[in-house]
């Protein structure tokens, strides 16, 4: 009875192993992934700065409360861009501009990403024909009036980065 105790320990403990590995793994191919699709920036002349440094902490933004106050700069875009996710941001507002292949329910879900993010959607347009579907959004950051920066210093163009960044990584190809 004892020496079924122990192997069942021991087989459960190896279990957790392999699972850590596992997790490891798939933690290091989502990384190379996101390396793979560098996105560029675009606007601003700051040339070379890309979502993946945005990738790796997917839920913290969404955990933040306190929203402090805007400094009112220049107006205009900035914008990122990937082969299938363009981001606008102008403010607290952004288009959000998504090509992809066709695949079912894939609008609902990147409007789940954004509420989840804190991002509502104003408006809509969708395009698609028996191969591709092609998303228009415009979307305002949740906190009302002069939202900046979150109280951990994420500001309102990284919530917008994060979001954009799932999105890509659900239209892109495997």
């Amino acid at each position: 009875m004892q020496a079924d105790k122990s192997k069942i320990v021991y087989e459960a403990a190896n279990h957790i192993r392999n699972l850590q590995n596992t997790f490891n793994k798939l933690e290091s191919q989502k990384l190379e992934r996101l390396e793979e699709n560098n996105i560029m920036l675009v606007g601003s002349q700051k040339v070379g700065n890309s979502w993946e440094k945005y990738g790796g902490d997917q839920g913290s933004i969404c955990n933040s409360k306190a929203i402090t106050p805007a400094n009112h700069g220049p107006t205009g875009f900035m914008t990122w861009s990937s082969p299938n996710v363009v981001l606008n941001v102008a403010g607290e507002d952004a288009h959000i501009s998504v090509c992809c292949p066709k695949k079912p329910g894939l609008f609902t879900t990147i409007c789940y990403v954004l509420e989840k993010h804190k991002i509502d959607t104003v408006s809509a347009k969708i395009s698609s024909d028996q191969f591709r579907s092609m998303f228009m959004i415009q979307a305002h950051a949740k906190g009302g009036s002069g939202v900046a920066q979150f109280s951990e210093g994420f500001t309102v163009e990284d919530m917008y980065k994060q979001a954009a960044n799932e999105i890509m990584l659900m239209t892109t190809p495997k």
